[in-house]
């Protein structure tokens, strides 16, 4: 895991988000039961949401439904961009 910073939009306000981010470790599905095992689903911890700029930790303030669209896009980027990363190899 390691420590990630960005910039994102909600209802458009731009927020500087700091957060710890550990991606989805495939399963494997095929060969003998024993060697099977389930994804390991992608992990995300805030550390900070705040305004470009600003040192105030805004996390506590922002509702469930802000958080969990904040946390919804960051993985949606995440994702993509590992899928990206792999597609260059």
């Amino acid at each position: 895991m390691k420590t990630l910073f960005t910039t994102i939009a909600y209802e458009n306000i731009i927020f500087a988000v700091e957060f710890i981010y550990k991606p989805l470790v495939p399963g494997r599905f095929s060969g003998p039961p024993e060697n099977c095992y389930p994804d390991e689903p992608a992990e995300l911890e805030f550390l900070s949401v705040s305004l470009p700029g600003s040192s105030i930790n805004l996390l506590d303030a922002l509702s469930e439904s802000a958080i969990e669209s904040l946390e919804s896009d960051i993985l949606l980027d995440m994702e993509a961009e590992s899928f990206i990363d792999n597609m260059v190899q």
